[in-house]
């Protein structure tokens, strides 16, 4: 089992799926297509069950937030040389609201990495 304390640990969906995000940047759990689906990633239960990692090496500070409204998440890392902006979100399907939302996901964890400094 993993030793990363829950609450370590931000949401992503597609109302049809989920992700746990760690705060250094580490996807720990996902299913897809559904809730109730197998995972993919599955460190959040076991450390051999595999997760999808992007981190700085030397990172100082990290701060991560959902942008306003959403659920999409952003992670800052801080090192000595420079300054990096993980974003990641669930995709959902073209023209979803309501009681429809998450009916076309297309099933995709979507990962942005921008180096803001250095």
């Amino acid at each position: 089992m993993s030793s990363t304390p829950i609450a370590d640990h931000a949401l992503l969906s597609d109302c049809h799926s989920a992700a746990l995000v760690t705060t250094d940047g580490s996807i720990d759990w996902l299913c897809f297509p559904r809730f109730d689906s197998p995972s993919v990633f599955g460190r959040v239960l076991d450390t051999a069950a595999g997760h999808g990692s992007i981190a700085a090496l030397d990172e100082i500070e990290r701060e991560r937030r959902y942008l306003d409204g959403t659920m999409v998440l952003e992670t800052t890392m801080r090192t000595a040389t420079g300054v990096a902006r993980l974003t990641d979100a669930m995709a959902l399907g073209a023209e979803q609201d309501g009681h429809d939302l998450g009916l076309g996901a297309p099933g995709m964890v979507l990962r942005d990495i921008e180096v803001v400094e250095g």
